[in-house]
């Protein structure tokens, strides 16, 4: 288990990597998500490869849809 902050809250993960953490633990589908780590824009071809350490900090922003056209 490893701390990690998510969207500002501190918590625990058994992930491994970012795309384990998404697809597996959120339960996210990965086109419809932009994942800010330690403070850069991580591309998505990046996600399974960047293993999760103590402290990382993530933001996981999702699209959302809605209004007028």
């Amino acid at each position: 288990m490893i701390n990690i902050t998510i969207n500002g809250s501190k918590v625990s993960s058994k992930s491994q990597s970012i795309w384990d953490l998404i697809t597996l633990d959120k339960k996210l589908i990965p086109s419809q998500v932009v994942i800010e780590y330690n403070e850069n824009i991580l591309n998505r071809d990046l996600w399974k490869s960047i293993i999760l350490k103590e402290g990382d900090k993530l933001e996981i922003l999702s699209f959302v849809g809605g209004g007028k056209i």
